[in-house]
């Protein structure tokens, strides 16, 4: 019987199954279809920048602690794999349509506040730095630290570390329910 056994396999319980297992406890992942084939394989791969030392709420502390440890997490992955994530801090772009040319001041001064690099990218700028964006674009800033990795090949890279740290990884197992023995799962 395993140490712990996680209910999903996308992107989160393969990241917990990943991190258990490399602290030398057993794992096995139960997921009722393929693994990592549902919304963590559909997601786009964008991971915003954020800074702990100036994060006020749970959120912005989150995130901001993620921006941090992903190089790290993202090389050692690999290294147990075999397989590049893809991870790089490529930088993104935030518009909006048909407002008006101010409507980003709010998130641009939320950014500031957490101490998050954030550019503000006035019209003339953004249409000389990205000519094949639209022309219906009004608001417009830039995050340069924003982060991207593959989720494909994160998800390729996390099945084969786990299964390298001895993770059962188990398709087609939909949980139905719990059997108790006292207050422990069984």
């Amino acid at each position: 019987m395993p140490d712990v056994v996680i209910i999903g396999g996308g992107v989160i319980g393969l990241s917990a199954a990943f991190e258990l297992a490399e602290s030398g406890l057993t794992v096995r992942v139960l997921e009722q279809g393929t693994p990592g084939r549902e919304a963590s394989w559909a997601g786009a791969g964008m991971l915003p920048p954020g800074n702990p030392d100036r994060a006020t709420k749970p959120e912005p502390l989150l995130r901001g602690h993620s921006h941090r440890l992903w190089p790290e997490w993202a090389a050692r992955l690999t290294e147990r794999s075999g397989i590049a994530t893809e991870f790089a801090r490529c930088g993104g772009v935030e518009v909006r349509v048909g407002s008006s040319p101010n409507a980003l001041d709010e998130e641009i001064a939320t950014w500031q506040r957490e101490g998050v690099e954030v550019q503000p990218l006035p019209l003339p700028m953004l249409r000389d730095r990205y000519p094949q964006l639209s022309t219906e674009i009004t608001a417009a800033y830039s995050l340069p630290e924003c982060g991207q990795v593959r989720n494909p090949r994160l998800l390729k890279a996390l099945i084969a570390a786990c299964v390298a740290r001895g993770v059962t990884v188990s398709s087609g197992q939909p949980v139905t329910g719990f059997e108790r023995a006292g207050e422990r799962v069984i």
